[in-house]
């Protein structure tokens, strides 16, 4: 219990918006893969917390004088849908941030390429790109 615990307050704190300088680009990557990444593993955490669940229930059918805490279980239910919920939320806060770095990001990779381009054609137009020399010229230019 204490590593499900322990995993959602991480995730929790990582995937929290609060007091973070979203245009920062490390930042909102760094948020972005967190969420990302409880989504990706919501069917694993969920899994975990059922199978907790299950073993707890059958430990104290078999050991009845065993009692079994279910306020600490049920906090981590609360906690885990509290994670999801924030995820959703820290989402939608930061999609459209994200949108507009993909957005400059696409501007910079095309303008990059025009600019290649650019420098490309003008490399052609340069003698050593025209191989025109010939043995005489090449030899004394050497």
């Amino acid at each position: 219990m204490g590593d499900l615990a322990d995993y959602m307050t991480k995730k929790d704190k990582s995937i929290s918006t609060k007091g973070k300088d979203l245009l920062e680009v490390p930042t909102l990557l760094n948020i972005k893969s967190e969420i990302e990444d409880v989504f990706k593993n919501e069917g694993k955490t969920t899994l975990k917390i059922d199978q907790l669940d299950e073993a707890a229930k059958m430990f104290a059918a078999v050991v009845p004088k065993v009692k079994i805490d279910n306020s600490k279980f049920g906090k981590i239910v609360t906690n885990w849908n509290n994670v999801k919920n924030n995820a959703k939320a820290s989402k939608k806060t930061i999609a459209p941030i994200v949108e507009q770095q993909d957005t400059i990001n696409k501007n910079n990779v095309k303008s990059l390429e025009e600019n290649i381009g650019t420098f490309t054609q003008e490399m052609r137009k340069r003698p050593f790109f025209k191989y025109e020399t010939g043995a005489k010229d090449s030899i004394a230019k050497l």
